[in-house]
């Protein structure tokens, strides 16, 4: 069971989740794909499934069995678990008895089960799912995140009883560096807030910039 999140949003978790579970299908192990970002979904761009139909939220509220939502075959090997309707307390719902049993139910069926989860800050609900993962990745994205929010999300995972088994650096590129007397990093861009947690540093400044020269 492999937990996938974030401090906030825009990082690439699902891209990552998305792409993990393909390439674990590909090697021809049984994989599932679950979508437990109730709140706010972004797999659409990799899966073909009506984000208002059934889901996770539909199991967990007794609406619907398992074998009624999963996407079977969404790709080779890999099974898809939509995230169902939206509902008043999402974070409820996956903190309940429910989620457990869920998810012990299909790790027995799944040779991999990969659970791409909502950002930590925002909401509570990557907490309650990390007590059923076996192993926790965090995903940051370079020039996306400030150092104080993944501090925040760490310790904020940490206090739940959690810990992170690795840090995916998603969309690094390496600055370059400019000589002169000594050494320095150049940069031609902006800093700006990235929600209430700090900011982060906008290289879009260096784009508008250029090409207005």
């Amino acid at each position: 069971m492999v937990l996938i999140t974030s401090a906030v949003h825009s990082q690439g978790k699902s891209f990552i989740s998305a792409n993990l579970s393909y390439l674990l299908g590909a090697t021809g192990k049984r994989a599932l794909l679950i979508d437990a970002d109730i709140r706010k979904s972004s797999l659409q761009r990799y899966f073909d499934f009506d984000a208002k139909g059934p889901g996770l939220s539909s199991v967990l509220r007794g609406e619907k069995t398992i074998d009624e939502v999963i996407i079977k075959g969404a790709y080779e090997n890999l099974d898809f678990l939509p995230p169902g309707p939206q509902v008043r307390s999402p974070g409820d719902l996956l903190a309940g008895l429910a989620i457990q049993a869920v998810i012990n139910d299909l790790a027995q069926q799944y040779d991999f089960v990969v659970i791409d989860s909502p950002p930590l800050l925002p909401v509570h609900d990557s907490r309650a799912l990390g007590k059923a993962a076996d192993v926790s990745l965090f995903v940051a994205r370079q020039n996306a995140v400030s150092l104080t929010e993944v501090q925040d999300a760490i310790d904020v995972f940490n206090k739940s009883g959690n810990y992170f088994d690795g840090l995916i650096f998603n969309g690094f590129v390496p600055s370059r560096v400019r000589y002169g007397y000594g050494y320095g990093y150049g940069y031609g861009g902006k800093y700006a807030t990235y929600g209430k947690y700090g900011k982060y540093y906008d290289t879009n400044a260096d784009v508008e910039s250029s090409t207005k020269k």
